[in-house]
């Protein structure tokens, strides 16, 4: 890839995707996992189902020069106060 200077950003195959339902994976140490494996050896073969997801960005790629404003459009319309750079 080449440097450009006039590019200020450059986002390149970004995706998102979220999972809708079941429940979400807690944190565990490797002291966690070893404890669970004794109290419990097999249910380390247990899978969860997997949960159904959905991508709110696919494989997006874009430029922004220096000098170009850019704004970024929540949902319901209105954009994001947290996501200014001041």
């Amino acid at each position: 890839m080449t440097v450009d200077p006039t590019i200020a950003i450059r986002v390149d195959h970004l995706s998102k995707q979220y999972k809708l339902g079941g429940s979400q994976e807690p944190y565990h140490t490797l002291r966690d996992a070893i404890v669970n494996s004794l109290k419990a050896p097999m249910k380390v073969f247990h899978k969860t189902p997997p949960t159904e997801g959905f991508w709110a960005l696919k494989e997006v790629s874009f430029e922004v020069e220096q000098g170009e404003v850019v704004g970024i459009i929540g949902r319901n319309g209105a954009g994001s106060q947290r996501d200014r750079g001041n």
